[in-house]
């Protein structure tokens, strides 16, 4: 019984990569994207705000890309931050939000409040941002009008004087159906 677990089990990885979905009326797309930006605020410097950013585009994945026109659902599912590194007082606290563009519209804004950056960074935890389903329209829009998202994090903190490394993700679903 377990030789054929086996054979199944070493079989598998060989079909899906050899899948061509060309043979398949629909299929499905999921993925979750992440990148990262560093925000350093000097310790001497003379304001306490910070601000970085980065984009998505439907470029960050081939299949997507390549069939915009076949899709045929499409859904942001999931838009959140982790603070992944922090050098720093351990007591910073941070305030702002986070505001995501495209061709400099807003689509969604979402503040954030009394985030401890070295807390966050040492736990992994992260922060599932709050979109409304008027946002998450507007994204999926963009997105699919081949526009690039912004997304930027900017704010203030308590304390100066630190490095953070920010990471994005966005996780996507799409049906997309064969010509």
């Amino acid at each position: 019984m377990k030789k054929s677990n086996l054979f199944y089990l070493l079989l598998l990885p060989f079909l899906f990569t050899n899948c061509n979905t060309d043979k398949f009326d629909h299929f499905g797309v999921g993925n979750t994207y992440e990148k990262s930006f560093v925000v350093t605020v000097p310790a001497d410097a003379s304001t306490n705000s910070f601000t970085g950013n980065t984009s998505f585009s439907a470029d960050d994945d081939s299949t997507i890309k390549d069939n915009l026109e076949n899709i045929t659902d499409f859904d942001v599912t999931r838009v959140s931050l982790k603070i992944t590194k922090f050098d720093g007082d351990p007591t910073t606290i941070g305030n702002g939000s986070v505001l995501i563009t495209a061709n400099s519209v807003e689509l969604s804004s979402v503040n954030l409040v009394d985030l401890n950056f070295a807390s966050m960074a040492q736990s992994g935890d992260e922060l599932l941002l709050p979109l409304d389903e008027q946002d998450i329209i507007a994204i999926n829009n963009a997105y699919l009008a081949g526009q690039t998202l912004m997304l930027e994090a900017n704010g203030s903190v308590n304390n100066v004087g630190f490095t953070a490394e920010f990471t994005i993700y966005v996780s996507i679903e799409a049906s997309i159906q064969n010509n």
